[in-house]
């Protein structure tokens, strides 16, 4: 996996401000919906997908509402686990909404974090 430089600099922040910078990332993986999210991700790159759409990612949750998705993978994005992907439309995509063309992608920073964490247990 590579390291991009965004999750270069989140992971520098949480080494250089060790602790403080924890909580918001422990608090972003406390939500059943988000662990699930980020497993459902994490299978998706396992299984060879680099990146999973937002439908895709939706019906991995039971086909959860659209905005109760967005909102937890907000939080998701903020806490530096996942990355979002928006295409561009192109030709015949011009008319599909910005969610049909979203997709989504962990960092880094959750195998760095799942591997401290399963350390720890």
């Amino acid at each position: 996996m590579t390291i991009e430089l965004k999750d270069k600099l989140h992971l520098g922040k949480v080494l250089t401000e060790g602790a403080s910078a924890m909580p918001p990332m422990f608090a972003a993986l406390s939500d059943p919906i988000r662990m699930r999210a980020v497993a459902a991700l994490l299978k998706s790159e396992g299984e060879g997908n680099e990146l999973i759409a937002f439908s895709d990612l939706r019906l991995a949750l039971g086909n959860i509402e659209s905005n109760k998705l967005t909102y937890h993978l907000r939080k998701l994005q903020e806490a530096g686990f996942i990355r979002n992907i928006t295409q561009l439309p192109t030709g015949k995509d011009e008319n599909r909404s910005i969610l049909q063309r979203s997709f989504y992608k962990t960092t880094a920073l959750v195998g760095i974090v799942l591997r401290w964490w399963l350390g720890n247990s």
